[in-house]
Order: C-alpha cells, then sequence, then structure tokens
C-alpha cells in the first residue's frame, strides 16, 4: 500500500523480494526502491490514475534490491477513494519476473545474431551472355527471385523488380552494356512464388574477354526492417528520455572523447551542434556545487568510485535546476577506461520534497495552535510516538520521550479509566477504531477534558499493526459550555416565543439558529436547516446578501431592510429584516442574528396601488394607440375584402385572404391587449378543445422556433375539453416554445404530446390535485439541459439564466401561474446535456365539443417610435421600412454611414432606435453608432449583417451585448427584435423591480 506522499506499507513478501525488513522498507517511499530510469514511467501511471483516466494500471518496472542488485516486477496498482471521490492511497501487488526479463534478454541477443548470419548468407549469383540468355544461376539467386529449377533468366532479372525500379534497372544495363560501366543498385521485387516484396541489393559487371555480364544479389529485406527498427526505437528512446528527463553521457577516457544524448543538450539548453568538453559541462553547476562535483569525478578517474550526487545547476537559458548527476566507470585491468553516466532534471522532485517540509513544519505550528496533538502506538513492541502538543497536552517533559502504556494509563481519570481501557482494547484486537471524550490528570495535579481519536492500521490478513491518532484538550471550551448553559436556557425561551423570525449565522454563512416564526414563515424545519447556508436567498439577491452580511461582519447594524425571499415551496415572501453582529467573550464578531418579519400581504397592497397609478397613464397611451392602429387595420381589412371577391371559394387566393383577414383580426385582438397592458389579469375561462389550439399553433411556434429545429406534435385521438382562459394558455405554450428554443442554440427537436391521465388518490402525492380525469401534456427538447440547482429555482418569478438583454419577459414563471391559476399541475425533469421535459396537468370538463369556438391566435404587438434605418441594399431598406412602418414605427431611411450620421445629428428629438447594417460603404455601422453616441450617449441601436457573428472582423464587429440580427431574417423577427429592443414585449404582467 502506498500514499499519497509515496511512503510505502507493505507485507512480507515484498521485503523478502528485495531484500529488506518490513520495518526498512516501511520507512522509505517507492521512489527509493524503483530504477532511476524507471521512475518518471512510474509516477505517470500514478498521475493516469488520479486524473481518472483509468482505474487502475499494470505495467513492468526495475527495482533495487537492498544488495544493488536489480529486481524486474510486473506491478498492478489500485487507487483507493473516499467517499468524496478523492484520492486516498493506492494499493499494489508485485511479481517478481527478473528470470522471465532475463531468458527475454537472451532470446532477443540470439534472434539479433541469427538475424545477421541469415543477412550474410542470403545472396546469389548469376552469369548472362551479351545476348541475355542466363548461362548460369546460382541457387541462392533463384530463392531470391523466387524461381527455382532454373527458373531465373534475364526478363524475371529485370521484370520481377516493381514498375517504378524496371526504368533504373534498364538505364543500367544499357550503361553496363555500352560503356561498361559496373551498377550497384538497390531495389524491391515482387517474387512470382509468393507474391510477397523483398528488397534486393543487385551488383553487376561486364567481362570483355568472356562476353559475360557477372552479377550479384542478396536479399536485404531483414537489414531494411532492422534498419527501420532501429530507427524507430532511437526515436521511442529520444521520446522516452524527453518525457522523463533522464539523459545519458559516455566518455571514452583514454581518448578523452565524450558523447551526449539529446536530452543531455535540453537540460543544458544548447543546441547539438555546440561542442562541450568535461570542463564545459562543469561550468553550468552552481559555483558551490562545482568543486563537490570535480571531487567526485576525480575519484572515478583515478580510483574508479561511483558517485551519485544531486546539485544545483543552471542552464544555458538562465532556469535554475537540481539535478541528479550519476558516473559509473568502467575498470579493465585495473584502468579507468570509460564513464558511463546520467544527468536527471530533478527540479520538481526537489520542489515537491521542499513543499512537503514546509507542510509538515504547517502541520506542527497547527497542532500547536488549535492544541491537537498526534500520536501513534505500535501494539507489539509497545512503542509510542508523540508530537511534540501531546507533551504539552499531558504535562509531561519532551526530553524524557514518550511515555510507556502503562504510565500512560495511570494519567487517565478513575472515573473514565475503565471505559478507556476496554475503549483500546477493542481497537488492539478487532481494529475497531475510537473518538472518545474523556478526563485526564497531568502530574501537576490539573484536570483537563479531551478528546482522543484512533484509526487502527491492519494488514492484509486483518491484524492490527499500528494504532494511529490525535488528541485536543477542550478543557476551556467545555469550561464555556457549562458558564453559557443558563444563559442558553434563557435565550432559548424568548427566541422561541418570538413572533418575528430569528435566525443566526456563523462566520461561515451556515445557520446557528431557527425558531417556530422562521419556520413558519420560511417552511424548512429547524432539523432541516441548522448547520446550512440560509436557502432563502434568490440567486438575482446574493449579491447583495454578501454585502449586506459583510456589513454586519464589520460590525455594523443594519435596520428594517427589506427584503425579498423565496419559502420552501419556491414562493416569494417579502421581509423587514433587522441584523447586527453576533459577538464573543472578547466582544469579537462571531456571526450574525436577524430579527425578521413577514410584509409580504403590505408588498401587495403597495404593488396593487402601483398598478393602479400606472394604469391611468397606460390606459391612456393604450388608447391612442390602438385608435391609430384599428384604423391601419381597417383599411387592410377593407382592400382584402374588396380583392377576394374577385376570387371564388376554392381559388387558393380566397384561401390566402382569407388567412390575411384571420391575421387583422388577431392583430385586432393584439390592440385590445394593449390596451389592457400592465394589468393584473384574472383569467376568463371558457371551455375549449387543446387540440384545437395545438393544431392552430403548429405553423407559428414552427416559424417561432426557426429551421433548425424540427418541432414534433403527437395528439390524443379523441380531442379533450378543458376550461382555460385560451389566450394564457396559448401563451404558456409559447414561452416554454421560446425557453426551448435558448436551450438548443445549433438546433434540435421540439416535441408536444398530448394523452388522458386519470388522478387518483395515491396519485397525487403533494400536486396539489383533485381525482378525477386530466389531459397531460408533454413538452420536451433535446437543449442544453439544467442542472439540479437551476432546475430547482426555474419556476421562482425573479429567476432567469438569460443576461438582461436577452430576456424575453418573466418567462416560466409566468407558465407556473398560468396552470396553478387553471387548477393544473407543472413539473420539470432535466440534466445537463439531455433536454429538458416539462410534465402539464390540466383537468377535462365533460361538454358538447362540438360547439365549441376556437378564437384566433393574435400575432406580436405593434409598437410605436422613430426609427433611423440604415441600409445602402434598397432590396433590403424598402421591406424593411414597409415592414416597420406597417407595425406602427415612423422610420427615416439613409444609405450609408456618413448621411446617417448627419441625420441623427440635425435630428433634435433624436431617434427611439437605429436600425443599422454593420458592413457600409463610407463609414461602417460601428463607426456611424459610435459617432452618433457622440451626440447622445444612450443611443439605442439594433445591427444587421449578412455576415455570422463569429466570422465578423473584430474592428467591426458590434461590442459585447448589442443585439444583432443575422441576414437573412423573416422581416417579422425584425418587428419582434424592435418591439422588445423598445419595450413593446410580450408579458402578462411587469417585473416586480
Amino acid at each position: 500500500m502506498t500514499g499519497l506522499d509515496g511512503h510505502l506499507h507493505v507485507n512480507k513478501a515484498l521485503s523478502d523480494m528485495l531484500g529488506y525488513s518490513e520495518e526498512e522498507l516501511n520507512e522509505k517511499t517507492w521512489m527509493d526502491i524503483t530504477h532511476p530510469d524507471d521512475i518518471a514511467q512510474t509516477a505517470a501511471m500514478i498521475q493516469s490514475l488520479k486524473s481518472e483516466e483509468t482505474d487502475q494500471v499494470r505495467f513492468e518496472k526495475r527495482h533495487i534490491r537492498s544488495d544493488g542488485a536489480i529486481v524486474w516486477a510486473d506491478i498492478q496498482s489500485f487507487l483507493q477513494r473516499n467517499t468524496l471521490g478523492e484520492p486516498q492511497y493506492l494499493i499494489s501487488s508485485a511479481v517478481d519476473i527478473t528470470e522471465r526479463k532475463q531468458a527475454e534478454d537472451s532470446l532477443r541477443e540470439s534472434e539479433v545474431h541469427l538475424c545477421r548470419a541469415e543477412l550474410l548468407g542470403e545472396f546469389g549469383n548469376w552469369k548472362i551472355d551479351l545476348d541475355t540468355r542466363m548461362v548460369a544461376s546460382s541457387e541462392g539467386a533463384e530463392s531470391i527471385y523466387g524461381a527455382w529449377g532454373g527458373g531465373l533468366t534475364f526478363d524475371v532479372i529485370h521484370q520481377a523488380p516493381l514498375l517504378e525500379y524496371q526504368s533504373m534497372l534498364k538505364d543500367a544495363w544499357h550503361g553496363l552494356i555500352a560503356e561498361n560501366k559496373p551498377y550497384n543498385v538497390e531495389f524491391k521485387i515482387k517474387r512470382d512464388i509468393d507474391e510477397t516484396i523483398a528488397d534486393i541489393h543487385a551488383i553487376a559487371r561486364y567481362d570483355e574477354r568472356s562476353n559475360m555480364v557477372f552479377g550479384v544479389v542478396q536479399d536485404v529485406t531483414e537489414r531494411k526492417r532492422v534498419e527501420a527498427s532501429l530507427k524507430r526505437s532511437q526515436a521511442l528512446l529520444s521520446a522516452a528520455e524527453e518525457i522523463s528527463k533522464v539523459g545519458g553521457w559516455e566518455l571514452d577516457c583514454l581518448t578523452g572523447q565524450g558523447e551526449w544524448t539529446e536530452e543531455v543538450y535540453r537540460i543544458y539548453g544548447i543546441e547539438e551542434t555546440d561542442l562541450m568538453s568535461i570542463q564545459d559541462a562543469t561550468a553550468f553547476y552552481d559555483k558551490e556545487c562545482i568543486p563537490i562535483l570535480q571531487e567526485a569525478f576525480r575519484n572515478a578517474l583515478e580510483k574508479g568510485e561511483p558517485y551519485d550526487l544531486e546539485l544545483k545547476f543552471i542552464n544555458a537559458r538562465g532556469e535554475h535546476l537540481w539535478v541528479r548527476t550519476i558516473g559509473r566507470p568502467v575498470v579493465i585491468d585495473g584502468q579507468v577506461t570509460k564513464i558511463y553516466g546520467n544527468i536527471v532534471d530533478i527540479t520538481e522532485r526537489r520542489q515537491t520534497e521542499e513543499a512537503l517540509r514546509e507542510s509538515e513544519q504547517s502541520l506542527l505550528e497547527a497542532q500547536k495552535l488549535t492544541h491537537i496533538g498526534s500520536w501513534t502506538y505500535d501494539p507489539v513492541t509497545q512503542q509510542p510516538r508523540w508530537s511534540d502538543e501531546m507533551f504539552r497536552i499531558w504535562g509531561l517533559d519532551p526530553e524524557l520521550g514518550a511515555p510507556t502504556y502503562a504510565y500512560h494509563m495511570k494519567l487517565i481519570h478513575p472515573d473514565d479509566f475503565q471505559r478507556f481501557d476496554n475503549t483500546v482494547r477493542e481497537a488492539v484486537q478487532h481494529g475497531i477504531p475510537y473518538r472518545l471524550e474523556l478526563r485526564i490528570c497531568r502530574p501537576d495535579g490539573d484536570i483537563r477534558t479531551i478528546i482522543t481519536i484512533c484509526e487502527p492500521q491492519c494488514d492484509s490478513d486483518g491484524r492490527v499493526v499500528s494504532l494511529r491518532g490525535t488528541c485536543q484538550d477542550i478543557t476551556e471550551h467545555k469550561q464555556s459550555e457549562e458558564a453559557l448553559c443558563t444563559a442558553n436556557d434563557y435565550l432559548q425561551a424568548l427566541v422561541h416565543s418570538s413572533a418575528l423570525a430569528v435566525i443566526a449565522l456563523d462566520l461561515d454563512g451556515k445557520i446557528t439558529m431557527w425558531n417556530p416564526a422562521a419556520e413558519r414563515i420560511f417552511g424548512w424545519t429547524e432539523e432541516e436547516i441548522m448547520g446550512q447556508p440560509i436557502p432563502s436567498i434568490p440567486d438575482d439577491l446574493r449579491d447583495q446578501y454578501v454585502t449586506n452580511i459583510a456589513k454586519v461582519l464589520q460590525g455594523e447594524t443594519l435596520r428594517d431592510v427589506e427584503l425579498r425571499r423565496k419559502t420552501k415551496t419556491g414562493d416569494t415572501v417579502f421581509v423587514s429584516a433587522s441584523l447586527a453582529p453576533l459577538r464573543g467573550p472578547t466582544n469579537e464578531v462571531i456571526g450574525v442574528i436577524s430579527m425578521t418579519g413577514d410584509v409580504t400581504e403590505r408588498k401587495k397592497l403597495e404593488y396593487r396601488l402601483r398598478q393602479a397609478q400606472k394604469l391611468e397613464v397606460v390606459g391612456r397611451l393604450s388608447a391612442g394607440l390602438a385608435h391609430e392602429f384599428k384604423n391601419m387595420l381597417m383599411g387592410i381589412s377593407g382592400y382584402a375584402e374588396v380583392l377576394q371577391l374577385k376570387f371564388k371559394p376554392d381559388d387558393p387566393n380566397f384561401v390566402t385572404i382569407d388567412d390575411l383577414l384571420a391575421c387583422v383580426d388577431n392583430a385586432s385582438k393584439l390592440t385590445n391587449q394593449i390596451q389592457r397592458f400592465g394589468k393584473p389579469q384574472a383569467i376568463d375561462p371558457s371551455p375549449i378543445k387543446i387540440n384545437q389550439i395545438l393544431k392552430e399553433l403548429e405553423h407559428m411556434l414552427s416559424r417561432l422556433l426557426g429551421e433548425n429545429i424540427q418541432l414534433s406534435v403527437n395528439l390524443v385521438s379523441d380531442d379533450c375539453v378543458i376550461n382555460a382562459d385560451r389566450s394564457q394558455i396559448e401563451q404558456a405554450l409559447v414561452n416554454l416554445a421560446i425557453n426551448a428554443r435558448d436551450a438548443m442554440p445549433t438546433g434540435g427537436t421540439f416535441t408536444i404530446r398530448t394523452r388522458h391521465r386519470t388522478i387518483r388518490e395515491h396519485d397525487i402525492r403533494g400536486r396539489n390535485l383533485v381525482p378525477g380525469e386530466y389531459l397531460k401534456i408533454w413538452i420536451s427538447d433535446t437543449g442544453v439541459g439544467m442542472d439540479e440547482e437551476t432546475r430547482d429555482q426555474v419556476f421562482e418569478p425573479f429567476f432567469t439564466t438569460k443576461s438582461k438583454g436577452n430576456r424575453t419577459g418573466m418567462g416560466l414563471s409566468v407558465v407556473y401561474s398560468t396552470i396553478k391559476q387553471h387548477k393544473g399541475h407543472i413539473e420539470v425533469s432535466s440534466r445537463p446535456g439531455a433536454g429538458a421535459v416539462f410534465r402539464i396537468l390540466l383537468p377535462c370538463i365533460q361538454v358538447e365539443a362540438d360547439n365549441l369556438e376556437i378564437p384566433i391566435s393574435p400575432p406580436p404587438r405593434h409598437g410605436a417610435g422613430s426609427i433611423l434605418l440604415v441600409e445602402d441594399e434598397e432590396s433590403v431598406r424598402t421591406p424593411c421600412k414597409m415592414m416597420l412602418e406597417g407595425f406602427g414605427y415612423s422610420v427615416i431611411c439613409a444609405t450609408n454611414g456618413e448621411e446617417a450620421v448627419e441625420m441623427y445629428r440635425r435630428r433634435t428629438e433624436g431617434f427611439d432606435l437605429v436600425v443599422m447594417d454593420l458592413i457600409m460603404p463610407k463609414l461602417s455601422g460601428k463607426q456611424a453608432w459610435q459617432a452618433m453616441r457622440k451626440v447622445h450617449s444612450n443611443v439605442k441601436v439594433l445591427f444587421m449583417s449578412g455576415h455570422l457573428s463569429d466570422s465578423i472582423h473584430k474592428d467591426l464587429a458590434p461590442p459585447p451585448g448589442t443585439p444583432l440580427l443575422t441576414k437573412p431574417f423573416p422581416l417579422r423577427r425584425l418587428v419582434e427584435t424592435v418591439n422588445e429592443l423598445l419595450g413593446y414585449g410580450s408579458g402578462s404582467e411587469p417585473a416586480e423591480e
């Protein structure tokens, strides 16, 4: 077993394998017994376990026995983690494979010798006359070409090579015959017999005396393979050196010549082309270390003594390192002929060791500050080990060493002796951990109260091999508890009888007091809430909460602060709170206490008053807008009706104009909604067919979702009738669609499915429903999903995950409120990356559904305001102008940036919004906007561009948060975006500020 600090806990089998005693190995780390060349590999394996790349590793490495011999072992390691998933220790097994590795080395050496012998023997010869007749050929040549039994001919020799080599051989033969130029070439052939590819080395000469051409061929396939393998091995060795930061070097003592591997040059920070002598290499070491290295190197040269040093080092790049330099002399006939060595960059290890030393020192200081001592006890030798703080707690002299177990037991208070003795015996015999509070009698007569904790350590057979634990002096704490007991009783009576919520927090913001009034206001019981951070803070008020708590912790008192909070059920409450610092015995601030009253009803009355005050202003504005807008609608519908007379009912144009009239009707209803803008509306229920609503909404939802989102609607076969406010149900469904669209920025699927559901008593489970027949609506998306924290807050009135510029209203809180108003139920399930599923239950009613009339859903709102439209393309500018003007806006057009800036300067009353292309002649959209801001710093702008947002050059891109429409876009989206920017977006009720 290996701790995270590298220390070992071994069994007898491993100690026998490595020639150490168990006690010796238990005082070592795994690096102490690992061959230096295998340390980096082992560390990488351990790191892969810690980073959860794998749950186990298996590898081979070398160990160093106590006598210096090398032991190969097959290692299997598993990382043990605690319940939080944090690494605790490694459990490993080691199998001695030294003999197997030696046998493999011998086998490889034999294979190399055999390969060389075969390489030297695989050759052949042939003789051809000038008429290209084969005069003679050896068996070796026939075997190489795969043409046994006299099948080797001139054609075979020159056609067996692969096509890309035949031209080369043809030229070589012509030069041999015409100019008597011998050739020496290498090429590849394809043997006719077994279709294999071979590498061939061929030599040919022309003999004028005999008019014959003599050739020798050799099969060099294996040599080529070995050369390629050698190159790969050299590359792997270089990579291994670089990864492990181990460089190798060799010095020929007779010639004074040395060689270094690539990693040596990397450690030194110099190029391989730079020549470096032993004297040059020594100069890179720290001045204080140079004499030590020189002495060691001199002893290696003169006496053949090896050395292994860890020294400070400064490379050519000026980096300060620690290196381990090793030298091993080779002595032949009493003379040192060569020195082989390694240099290893151990900077990280030294830094880790230094950090460990600092950590140990910090631990000693922490024990002293917290009055916590640590100890270990060996049950076999009965030898204890104590930290310095243990001696102070027990009142003993550290110079005398840790006391024996018998003397230690004499210091236990008589009333606690038997309990402590029994507990220790259970720990020693059965490995049972313990945590005890008991009293001790110090030699000076002082009686102290301590808490002692023990964790037995067991071997693989379950035998207890040691006890480890801590001891903390809590005497002062116990005395303080007794002094506070009476005061606490009095305080508890006051707190429990208070009509105000009394809440106390410690310095970490965790609850230490929660009275019945707090439970009544917020819903959480004392058992649920104690020791937890206060859960009633809405996310959007978290910064305000942190600021207020910081003020109180600095000693400030806050009185009658009105705050918005949430309850356990997710409802919003308004409270008036007074906060003051809690102080300890020495007047230090130890926490915060608050007295909180519920003022929700008062806030509701205030809200209704504000709504009434707004109603008059909104009524005047909406009446004027409705008048003008209805005149426009009247003209549109009049022209449409006249035009419709020209077509028969079965004419497609007749149906198209019918759709136009339906749109006009919807726009009229939208005008009525504008007139009611800002008023809290009660629902106006009527029997409606839910399938008919969903079918009519399907086209609008499809356009709303966009082309990259697929809409799937699967409705119950028989239409269900519900008693509902059609407009509010439609608004809830649209809000869910918008929410799904925002959750699928790269596309996906939005699904609506309906089914009948019978709710019985056992199905209710806190849903606030009554048994009966319900319509169940599943609404799901394949978007980014929500984590648990977001899912728990998604229906809260003031909760949103969108930035301020991207909010479209109250969102899902409106959906929740609508469903609840219709005596229904809504819930959501989701997880990150898996989309979201909303499940809605609405009560069905029994009516004659054939006579139900479903009103037409309204289109988007119309707005009012002045717009400067800047667009250099007339084909874009004209329809945009018509559409914006058609929805109530006053539009002035400019064809480039300079013209737009000049118009903006001349218009004294300003524009409500500038709709502007980003890329234009003379001045870009961004440059024109910056010039307009010098006239009015708060100018509102909506940019348009034919470029995707992530492809626009940073000099032309709008600032972050500025709205941007990417062409081509539906003109309805332009209107919707302008409406939102100018405050004419949808929503039944404005958010509370």
